[in-house]
C-alpha cells in the first residue's frame, strides 16, 4: 500500500537613534595663542582624514575574492596525433579542447561525494578516442586518474560526423547512414557514426526515428568520402510540433530512493475540453528501491482546476497559460510541453512549496522549462 507523505515547510525592529546633546566646553583661561591652536586642531584632523568636502567619493574597499571550493576532475591523454584536437566534456557540457598529449583538468569543480562523467565530444581528425572509467566518484580530493586514449583509424577510412541542433535533452533521435549503422543521439552537439567510412565510398544520412514531439531534418546528408579528411558537414536540425494540452497519467522523471523506500511524484490530468483541465498531483512512497514509472490512482488527493486562456509555440516548446483554482485560492500558472516533457511552472521547491511568478513571454517560459528539465523535475507520460 502506498505511504503518502506531505511536507509543509515553515521573519528586527530598526534601532532608534536618540538625539545627541552638544556639550559646551567650559571657557578656558588659557592665553589667546593657546586657544587659537586648539581651534585649528579640528581643521588639521579634518584635512588629514581627507574630509571637509561633503561631495567627496567614499573610499571603496577592494573586492573580496570568495574562496575556491570543490574539487577538480582530470587525467591524462595519450595517443593524440600531432596537430590534432580532441574535445572532452564533463556532465555533457563544459567543452575542453585538448591539443597535446599529457595531463588535462576540466573547468568545472565538484562537491565531495558527487559523480563526474567525462565523455568525448569530438574525436580528432582521422582518429577515435575512448575514456577509461569515465564515471568518477569525487571524494575529498581532486580526481586525476581519468585516462583518455586515442588511436588512428584503419588505413583508408575516415570519420563520418555532423552536428545536431534544436534537440530536446534526453529525447532520443536515431540516425542512420546508408540505411544502417544506427546512431542514437540524445543532445545537441557533434555526433560521430560508430563505423568509419572508406575513402571514396558514398554516405547517405537520414532520420530513422524522430524524437517525441519534434521533427528533425538533415542537410548535407549525402556525398563521397574524401581521401584526406573526415566528413564533418552533416547538419541535423530539429524543430517542435505544436502540442495539445496534456491529459492522462504522468510521472516525474526524478525518483528519490533510500532506506529501502522510493518516492516519485505523480500527476493525473482529466481534460474538460480544449480550455479546461482537472489535475490531481501527489507523491507516492513505496517499499523498495525501484520507482514505478506507471500511473497511480492518487485517491483522496485534492484536485485543482485550470482554465487556459493563452497558448503559444516556439521551436520545440508549447506553453499553456491559465488560472489555477484550488481550495487555497487562485493563481496564474503555465503548463509547458517540450518534447516528451510536461513542466508545471512555476516549479515548486522545498523553500517555496507554493511559488508565484509571472511569465509574460514564451522566452521566460522556455528558460524555466529548460532548467526544470535539467533538474529532472518535469513529468513524462506514464506507459499505462
Amino acid at each position: 500500500m502506498p505511504v503518502t507523505t506531505t511536507t509543509t515547510p515553515p521573519q528586527l525592529p530598526s534601532p532608534s537613534r536618540a538625539p545627541r546633546q552638544r556639550q559646551q566646553p567650559p571657557r578656558s583661561g588659557r592665553a589667546p595663542a593657546a586657544r587659537l591652536a586648539l581651534a585649528a586642531l579640528p581643521l588639521v584632523l579634518l584635512v588629514a582624514c581627507g574630509g571637509g568636502d561633503g561631495d567627496a567619493e567614499p573610499v571603496t574597499p577592494p573586492p573580496v575574492t570568495p574562496p575556491v571550493t570543490g574539487y577538480t576532475v582530470g587525467g591524462t591523454v595519450a595517443g593524440l596525433g600531432e596537430g590534432r584536437n580532441l574535445v572532452l566534456q564533463v556532465q555533457g557540457a563544459d567543452d575542453l579542447t585538448v591539443a597535446a598529449n599529457g595531463s588535462f583538468v576540466m573547468g568545472r569543480r565538484f562537491e565531495r561525494f558527487s559523480i563526474a562523467v567525462v565523455t568525448i565530444a569530438s574525436h580528432p581528425e582521422g582518429q577515435r578516442c575512448s575514456v577509461a572509467q569515465p564515471r568518477q566518484v569525487v571524494n575529498e580530493a581532486n580526481v586525476t586518474d581519468v585516462s583518455v586514449s586515442c588511436a588512428s583509424l584503419p588505413a583508408g577510412t575516415r570519420n563520418l560526423s555532423g552536428v545536431v541542433t534544436g534537440l530536446v535533452p534526453r529525447s532520443p533521435l536515431v540516425l542512420q547512414n546508408n540505411q544502417g549503422d544506427n546512431l542514437t543521439v540524445k543532445a545537441d552537439g557533434r555526433f560521430f557514426f560508430n563505423t568509419a567510412v572508406a575513402s571514396g565510398a558514398t554516405y547517405a544520412v537520414q532520420v530513422q526515428t524522430q524524437p517525441a514531439g519534434q521533427t528533425c531534418s538533415v542537410a548535407n546528408a549525402s556525398g563521397t568520402v574524401g581521401a584526406s579528411s573526415d566528413v564533418r558537414s552533416v547538419q541535423v536540425t530539429c524543430t517542435g510540433l505544436p502540442q495539445a494540452a496534456p491529459e492522462g497519467a504522468w510521472a516525474s522523471e526524478y525518483c528519490s530512493s533510500g532506506f529501502d523506500v522510493s518516492t516519485r511524484e505523480y500527476l493525473n490530468i482529466v481534460r474538460e475540453g480544449d480550455l479546461r483541465a482537472i489535475a490531481t498531483q501527489g507523491s507516492v512512497t513505496r517499499w523498495g528501491l525501484f520507482c514505478s514509472p506507471g500511473s497511480e490512482a492518487l485517491t483522496g488527493r485534492p484536485a485543482v482546476r485550470v482554465e487556459f486562456d493563452r497558448q503559444e509555440t516556439r521551436g520545440s516548446l508549447t506553453a499553456f497559460w491559465g488560472t489555477q483554482t484550488s481550495s487555497t485560492g487562485t493563481k496564474r500558472v503555465v503548463w509547458a510541453r517540450k518534447g516528451p516533457y510536461l513542466c508545471l511552472l512555476p516549479r515548486k521547491t522545498f523553500d517555496q512549496p507554493d511559488p508565484v511568478k509571472d511569465y509574460p513571454t514564451i522566452a521566460s517560459v522556455e528558460q524555466d522549462t529548460d532548467e526544470s528539465i535539467q533538474a529532472k523535475v518535469c513529468y513524462l507520460k506514464s506507459p499505462n
